[in-house]
């Protein structure tokens, strides 16, 4: 019996936050509102089922292998909240439950290595690539939102158990990640300015381009900044010059 609780808390734990676990083992079902959350989708471009129809195995083996990469990201960054996929879609979401002040700029580099790992793909892995159909190019494309969510358990006890999270920080970032182009990860400027503002201040070493004015579904025209990748050293590591008002016009210096 102990062996058997021991796998369905391991099993739900892969599908609920800890947090939410808990409540659930003690009967406790509760909606969780969150005024500051940051919210980021990632779509592998380029995976479409459609381009798959006659080797979906080939699909489901490059999703696997994608999708592991980043959750190495994002277990690398410490305690992000929630995540799931849909398709080619990756969904992280990061401050509800933990406090952290510096989720926005760790989410903003869980990006950054997202980026890197559809980037190395081939190179890491040569076999599924050679597989891929003729033509294939992939890439990422993601919004990086932060503000309010709300979240809660959907599903009882004899069906499927999910914790979803709706609101205005998961809207907007989902549109803006299907807006940007390919290659890009595309941020609000509430997000850039919360990069900024975070608790390592200046140096977060995370830097953005912009801003670019982009017509969002149900926003209108939009203030939004592209997350610089060039400014990342090796291996996701981070550099920034000592002082900031010398930086070069096109980096985003929103805060001014």
């Amino acid at each position: 019996v102990r062996r058997h609780l021991h796998v369905q808390r391991a099993l739900l734990l892969n599908l609920l936050p800890a947090v939410v676990e808990g409540r659930l083992r003690r009967g406790v079902r509760a909606v969780d509102r969150v005024p500051r959350a940051s919210v980021l989708f990632a779509h592998a471009a380029g995976l479409e089922a459609s381009a798959f129809q006659d080797a979906p195995a080939q699909l489901f083996a490059v999703l696997d292998a994608l999708y592991h990469a980043f959750d190495q990201a994002v277990l690398a960054a410490g305690a992000l909240d929630k995540v799931k996929h849909i398709g080619a879609v990756y969904m992280v979401v990061e401050g509800m439950f933990q406090p952290n002040a510096d989720h926005v700029r760790q989410l903003a580099i869980v990006a950054h290595n997202m980026r890197m790992a559809i980037s190395n793909f081939a190179t890491v892995h040569p076999s599924l690539w050679a597989e891929l159909p003729l033509g294939t190019h992939l890439t990422i494309r993601a919004g990086l939102h932060v503000g309010y969510v709300v979240g809660g358990v959907l599903g009882r006890n004899d069906t499927k158990v999910v914790y979803d999270v709706f609101g205005d920080a998961v809207n907007v970032a989902s549109r803006l990640c299907t807006t940007a182009p390919r290659g890009s990860i595309r941020a609000s400027k509430d997000f850039v300015c919360e990069t900024y503002g975070s608790s390592v201040g200046a140096n977060s070493g995370v830097f953005f381009r912009g801003p670019l004015e982009v017509d969002l579904k149900g926003k209108g025209f939009f203030e939004a900044y592209e997350l610089d990748s060039d400014m990342f050293s090796s291996g996701g590591a981070m550099t920034q010059p000592a002082d900031l008002t010398e930086k070069p016009s096109s980096w985003a210096n929103v805060l001014s």
